[in-house]
């Protein structure tokens, strides 16, 4: 990652990317700050044209890159790309506050869901009934779907209502 982000952080380029589910190409302009690794595969994020704001794009589905060495920029002093993902489940963003998202774990789970930090600013609150309540800010709770479902019978949805009413429709 380190060669592709010197390369990324120093030039403007043309990128065309495959778009999931569709399979459908979308050339965009964008501006990179920074190549990472999270949650199993590679990102970067930087500005980009169309919509002209700051995003996070998965290098995997990018199919072809093209310098444009004529149109070069400066990363901001103040971005940092992990700050502006820290409160995110995995790499979606949000313009709006962060929500509160509250989940009841069965107490079978119990152990499973101490031994790992799941988010950064989560807490977990033990009920004298051996559930637990799991509370954390994120930025997009949506993203936090096939994470939930993988728990299935053993949680439930407290908060947020459109999580929980996402969860219902399925």
């Amino acid at each position: 990652l380190s060669v592709a982000s010197m390369l990324f952080r120093c030039f403007f380029f043309f990128f065309c990317m495959v778009r999931r589910p569709q399979r459908s190409t979308l050339d965009r302009s964008s501006e990179a700050s920074d190549v990472y690794k999270r949650q199993h595969t590679s990102h970067v994020v930087g500005w980009r044209e169309p919509p002209g704001k700051v995003r996070t794009l998965k290098l995997e589905r990018i199919q072809r890159v093209e310098l444009q060495k004529h149109a070069h920029y400066s990363i901001p002093a103040d971005f940092d790309p992990r700050q502006y993902l820290a409160n995110a489940w995995g790499i979606w963003t949000s313009e709006q506050p962060l929500q509160d998202v509250v989940l009841r774990f069965h107490p079978r789970v119990r152990t499973r869901v101490l031994e790992t930090r799941w988010h950064p600013n989560e807490k977990v609150e033990e009920l004298a009934d051996g559930y637990l309540l799991w509370h954390a800010q994120v930025a997009e709770p949506r993203e936090m779907l096939p994470w939930i479902r993988g728990w299935g019978a053993d949680v439930e949805v407290i908060e947020t209502k459109q999580l929980r009413a996402a969860l219902e429709k399925e």
